[in-house]
């Protein structure tokens, strides 16, 4: 998923513990990989989702105001006459160790970053939390640092799925808060 630098930071470090979006997302998502935009444009972590709620906005800003990580008039000029919003309640937080340049994912094939989200197996996440999520005193931390082997597992997957058919993309309303 796109999220802008300042919010991405937000969520990794526990401090933003929702992320707000005009358009809905599967409802069998379990996992967002955060893609930092531009000036860094790389994958610099992801995180679990707790669940996701959609709603008019004035509701959702009175439902995680105190968990939103940003000011209301950062919300409410994103959601601008939005008649709905969605909100995906953030869960454990897996920050990489070595973020992933989107150039190394693209290498030398025309490959766009997402603009918005990208869909992705979720077998890459599950090999992830093996590898870095493994004893019980990590599953019930908030965060958790993940090692370069993991980085190296994300390219791969993402690399290999790019052009894959059963991703499906969308591009719709830019990059959330």
């Amino acid at each position: 998923m796109a999220i802008r630098p300042q919010f991405a930071r937000l969520i990794l470090n526990g401090k933003k513990k929702v992320e707000f979006r005009k358009t809905r997302l599967a409802p069998d998502v379990s996992h967002v990989l955060i893609y930092a935009t531009v000036p860094l444009k790389e994958i610099i972590g992801f995180f679990e989702v707790n669940g996701i709620q959609e709603g008019v906005p004035d509701d959702l800003w009175n439902i995680y105001q105190d968990v939103a990580g940003i000011k209301e008039k950062v919300f409410r000029r994103y959601y601008g006459s939005a008649l709905r919003g969605i909100a995906i309640e953030v869960g454990r937080v897996f920050v990489l160790s070595k973020p992933v340049p989107f150039k190394r994912i693209a290498g030398k094939r025309k490959v766009t970053a997402p603009q918005s989200f990208r869909y992705l197996y979720a077998d890459v996440f599950a090999c992830i939390e093996v590898c870095c999520g493994g004893d019980e005193r990590i599953r019930r931390a908030k965060r958790v640092t993940c090692c370069s082997a993991c980085s190296l597992r994300i390219v791969r997957a993402l690399a290999s799925s790019s052009s894959s058919p059963c991703i499906r993309t969308s591009r719709q309303n830019g990059n959330g808060i």
